[in-house]
C-alpha cells in the first residue's frame, strides 16, 4: 500500500501465542538506491494468555509432565508434588485436586498419606 511517491506501508497479521509474550517485533526499511542504510523501529509484545498447568512428582514412581502419566505408589510412600502454572497475567491460585476433590494439602507441602 502506498501513501505517495516517497511512502510505503507494509502490514503484518500476527496470531499471537503464549510463546510470543515479551517478544520483540521489529520493522526494517531499506531503499534500493541506499542499500547500506537501514531504518528500523521495534515494539515489545505483551500477550495475555490463560494458565497452562503442569504437575510433577519428586520421590517415588513418577508422573509424566503435564499430568498425563501414572504415578506408582505403595501405602506409606511419600513424595513432593509440584504444580507449575504459566500465565500472563500470572496465575494467582493453584489447587491440588484428588479424584475431583480439593485436597487439604497446600502447595509446597509434602503429601504423606495416599489411600
Amino acid at each position: 500500500q502506498s501513501l505517495g511517491v516517497d511512502s510505503t506501508v507494509s502490514l503484518l497479521r500476527l496470531l499471537a501465542t503464549a510463546g510470543d509474550d515479551n517478544g520483540l517485533l521489529e520493522c526494517r526499511a531499506t531503499a534500493p538506491t541506499l542499500p547500506h542504510v537501514t531504518a528500523s523501529a521495534s515494539a515489545k509484545l505483551t500477550v495475555h494468555y490463560v494458565p497452562e498447568a503442569t504437575i510433577s512428582i519428586d520421590g517415588v514412581g513418577g508422573l509424566a509432565s503435564g499430568g498425563t502419566g501414572a504415578a506408582g505408589f505403595r501405602a506409606g510412600d511419600s513424595a513432593t508434588l509440584k504444580c507449575t502454572a504459566r500465565a500472563n497475567p500470572p496465575a494467582y491460585n493453584q489447587t491440588f485436586m484428588f479424584n475431583m476433590r480439593r485436597t487439604k494439602t497446600q502447595a509446597c507441602d509434602v503429601l504423606r498419606h495416599l489411600s
